[in-house]
């Protein structure tokens, strides 16, 4: 019997929007309304099943780690939360990335 791998349906990201996330810092300007700089994250998938929403979510990482979002002017993103996002977002784009490269 060969081992057979279940993709990740909601990953990180419904556990992100359980504890505000999204909510809280992105949507504000990236939602379908503003899409400020144009990205909007209420439209991005939920579910990480191919290379184009990988590719935007590791931006979104990348760009809250840095610091560069949200803006100086918006309010901070607390050390712990920036955690959790990246610690939860880490081991599912992993295991979504083995499932897209089949």
């Amino acid at each position: 019997m060969t081992e057979v791998e279940i993709c990740p349906t909601h990953g990180f990201l419904g556990n992100i929007l359980s504890i505000g996330f999204l909510e809280n810092y992105c949507l504000d300007c990236h939602d379908s309304f503003e899409e400020k700089g144009g990205v909007n994250l209420e439209e991005l998938a939920f579910t990480i099943d191919n290379i184009e929403t990988a590719e935007l979510w590791q931006k979104v990482l990348n760009v809250v780690n840095s610091g560069e979002m949200p803006p100086k002017k918006e309010k901070k993103i607390s050390p712990s939360k920036k955690n959790g996002f990246s610690s939860g977002f880490v081991p599912t784009a992993r295991r979504s990335s083995r499932c897209i490269e089949r």
